[in-house]
């Protein structure tokens, strides 16, 4: 019969395999750093030249204009940032030649994996603004289609199709997977949230602690990302396992999934809404 690894085992798997990718990730981190600074300082010479030498020979309204342009590429130079460290914490799990690679593929490709992730996981998301949060039903088949632009190059629809593929006769594994997903996430948020909340001028530590959780949120970000590269490479295992051992490894499991299911699913939500009762205590502070 089909042997899987356990949550618990899932989790300790991807703190180690977090621990063993933290410098490559760091280096890569550091090397888009580079690249964004590097374009910034290319735009802050532009923005210098328009300003000191040429103000004096454009006019006022053209002026305005060109710093609106520049304004918007610096902007773009934040969003391309954001997306290329998307990228690098969906694509570590995978093998790279360096870790400049790494970079430069994230800067090229960070866009792209963005707006697939946005077309083809917004259902995901959508849905936790409701008080039933279904993006839990919905992540059992969408769950890898943001991921699936690096891992097999596909986009959008096609994204989607292969991931409703790879997840087919083993939902319920896929949802307890995703729940404990979303689990980790939330709880980090949580904490995060309460650091704001902590009366900094009584609790001196407070901004200290604030900054220790930031940087353990990129760290965890970095467990989650190992924890849906096993997920994948579990889903594809049953996915090309037969009918008959695929039917007994749900036999073997079918009083023990939903259990843990429902408790994953639970405490995700109650982290959820703590995290929205935090959001709102801290628009009224």
């Amino acid at each position: 019969m089909l042997q899987i690894d356990s949550y618990t085992d899932l989790i300790k798997k991807s703190f180690r395999l977090a621990n063993k990718k933290l410098g490559f990730f760091l280096r890569t981190f550091f090397f888009i750093l580079i690249i964004a600074i590097a374009y910034s300082l290319i735009l802050a010479a532009i923005f210098a030249i328009l300003l000191f030498w040429l103000g004096k020979f454009i006019p006022v309204g053209l002026q305005n204009i060109l710093y609106l342009i520049i304004f918007a590429l610096f902007l773009y130079v934040l969003l391309k940032l954001n997306a290329a460290i998307a990228y690098l914490y969906g694509a570590i799990g995978m093998e790279h030649a360096s870790s400049r690679t790494l970079a430069l593929d994230a800067w090229s490709g960070g866009f792209s994996f963005f707006i697939n992730s946005f077309s083809a996981g917004v259902l995901l998301f959508a849905g936790q603004s409701l008080a039933i949060c279904p993006c839990f039903l919905l992540q059992t088949n969408f769950a890898f289609s943001p991921y699936l632009y690096m891992y097999e190059n596909l986009r959008n629809k096609e994204a989607r199709e292969r991931s409703v593929e790879i997840t087919k006769g083993f939902g319920k594994l896929i949802l307890q997977r995703t729940a404990g997903y979303l689990l980790i996430g939330y709880f980090v948020l949580l904490f995060l949230l309460i650091t704001l909340l902590i009366p900094w001028k009584i609790f001196w530590f407070g901004p200290w602690l604030f900054i220790a959780v930031i940087i353990f949120s990129f760290y965890i970000s970095l467990v989650q990302s190992q924890f849906i590269r096993l997920i994948y490479l579990e889903a594809l295992q049953l996915h090309d396992s037969g009918e008959e051992e695929l039917k007994e490894l749900n036999n073997a499991n079918k009083n023990k999934w939903p259990v843990v299911t429902i408790l994953l699913i639970l405490l995700a939500v109650i982290l959820y809404y703590g995290v929205k009762f935090s959001l709102i205590l801290l628009s009224r502070r």
